[in-house]
């Protein structure tokens, strides 16, 4: 959902920088699912939610965009349980345009909540995961008649923070703490087509495709395990492992396609979907907006 909550963003503001000293705001229905690890096993669930976007042009060269969106959903974990699912996302981007060159700095937070529930509501694993980010990137555009292509590369740090218990019987808590960071570059490419339907009404359609490779990464998990005497309910045994290895996530990618259509010349609709490319993490997207200029 990282790469395709950032690519709706760098999508809008690469198809209105050309305006000089307009201001946008944008409000759109998100639809996605994610796959998480949950008491040994992969369960996807599907999220609905909504994003806010606005932008400002500060000059004819600066711009900054704010975005903050939420989603949740609940599928069966099993006949009896049940996952729900709460995230958060929150970005800033500050964006420089000289001629054909934009150059951008993104910091972003997201925060997923996950639970399985017992019938009677009774938590019996929860997951509450951050991750923070900062990021960079250069994109070049150019035209060829009504085609537009751009490329753009980019260095990013994250950081993964996740804290999870699970209790399988009253007698028995293991809570796991997971602290990771990683730096990761990305590379990006991006064909559209723009048509002119009358003098107020357009057409702009296209996909892009990225790749985010993992350059360096580090991680350590905590795990803590408490068993409890049915008599007493008192700490019988607590055993704490500590662990160093690889980071959760590999290289991965997406591929997406969108279409926008403007009418009344300050008003657009856009949709947009996205599809991961080898990542055991996020799933499709599928996202709808309705933006205005200002």
């Amino acid at each position: 959902m990282m790469r395709f909550g950032t690519l709706l963003i760098a999508l809008h503001l690469g198809m209105l920088s050309t305006s000089v000293f307009a201001h946008q705001v944008y409000v759109s229905y998100d639809q996605n699912q994610q796959t998480h690890n949950v008491l040994d096993t992969s369960t996807t669930v599907d999220a609905t939610g909504s994003t806010l976007t606005t932008s400002f042009d500060l000059t004819e060269q600066w711009q900054w965009s704010f975005n903050v969106g939420r989603a949740s959903g609940s599928e069966p974990f099993n006949e009896r349980l049940s996952t729900d699912l709460d995230t958060k996302h929150l970005s800033s981007t500050m964006s420089f345009y000289q001629d054909a060159w934009s150059y951008t700095l993104n910091v972003a937070r997201y925060r997923d909540e996950v639970a399985v529930l017992r019938p009677d509501a009774r938590e019996i694993y929860t997951s509450s995961a951050s991750s923070p980010s900062i990021s960079v990137a250069a994109q070049y555009q150019f035209p060829i008649a009504n085609w537009y292509f751009g490329l753009d590369v980019g260095l990013s740090y994250g950081e993964y923070e996740i804290d999870s218990v699970a209790t399988r019987d009253r007698n028995v808590t293991t809570r796991t703490q997971e602290d990771s960071t990683s730096v990761t570059a990305s590379i990006g490419l991006t064909a559209s087509y723009w048509i002119e339907l009358t003098q107020t009404q357009s057409l702009y359609i296209g996909s892009s495709v990225y790749w985010d490779q993992v350059l360096d990464s580090d991680h350590s998990q905590t795990q803590i395990r408490a068993t409890r005497t049915p008599r007493t309910g008192q700490p019988a045994t607590v055993r704490r492992q500590q662990f160093e290895g690889g980071y959760r996530d590999e290289n991965s990618g997406q591929l997406s396609v969108f279409a926008t259509y403007g009418f009344a010349s300050d008003w657009s609709l856009s949709a947009s979907y996205a599809h991961p490319l080898n990542s055991d993490y996020s799933d499709n997207g599928f996202s709808v907006m309705l933006g205005y200029q200002f």
